[in-house]
């Protein structure tokens, strides 16, 4: 006759024996299908484009650190994790349109000149000096089509600050680009003008222009930028 020890031990054992089979069955199921997947070439394919970051998205990555360049990082913003590199042009391509000319048709950065004259004669404060990175990031935004004015406002600085900064950078202005004391400066275009604003498009020297038009080179950059008209090459002036 069975005890009762022995009797209350054999369910036991057929669960714990049960329990054993299927988690043993389940492992090599699993392991199984775990091959199976990796052969795929359609997982090998997600795996290559999830083990590198797209170009896009790199792009995206280095504008974004110079657009907070820019525009001032708040304070209490927390620091962005990136290389020390600043954004391209043509990293702004790859994310916007090829179309949209390359850095290389930009000037070089120099380091601003600040003004002769006072913001009193100015009619505004142009004593901001820009940094290399400060100014990549403009011609960054630009190349964009970001607005200007909102852009100004959110730097809180005149907008013919920024359009300063870009004569030199894409139109190959010499310093001092603003000189109020020029005798058309600040007057209404006449069409005449205009043409000769125009030939700064198709390579001529923005510097002499604005002499022969007797305007300073802020003047005749502003209204090219209004115009939406932009030098198709640039060559290095000093």
């Amino acid at each position: 006759m069975d005890s009762p020890v022995s009797t209350l031990l054999l369910p036991v054992g057929i669960v714990l024996g049960a329990i054993a089979l299927v988690t043993l069955v389940s492992a090599v199921l699993e392991r199984r299908y775990a091959r199976l997947v990796a052969r795929s070439p359609r997982v090998e394919r997600l795996v290559e484009l999830f083990a590198e970051p797209a170009p896009a998205e790199a792009a995206q990555s280095e504008l974004l650190v110079a657009l907070g360049t820019a525009l001032g990082t708040p304070p209490d913003a927390p620091s962005v994790e990136s290389s020390a590199r600043t954004v391209s042009a043509d990293a702004v391509r790859r994310i916007v349109d090829p179309s949209i000319p390359s850095v290389h048709q930009s000037h070089p950065w120099r380091p601003t000149v600040v003004p002769e004259f006072s913001a009193q004669v100015l009619g505004y404060d142009a004593s901001k000096a820009w940094t290399r990175e400060e100014s990549d990031g403009l011609v960054a935004l630009v190349h964009l089509g970001t607005d200007l004015r909102a852009l100004a406002a959110e730097m809180r600085v005149d907008d013919r600050v920024l359009v300063a900064e870009l004569a030199r950078r894409l139109y190959g202005a010499v310093d001092p680009v603003v000189d109020p004391t020029c005798p058309r400066t600040g007057r209404p275009w006449r069409a005449s003008e205009l043409s000769g604003a125009e030939s700064v498009v198709h390579g001529a020297c923005l510097s002499e222009t604005a002499a022969r038009l007797g305007r300073d080179q802020l003047d005749v950059v502003s209204r090219l930028i209004r115009d939406g008209r932009r030098t198709a090459t640039a060559t290095t002036a000093w």
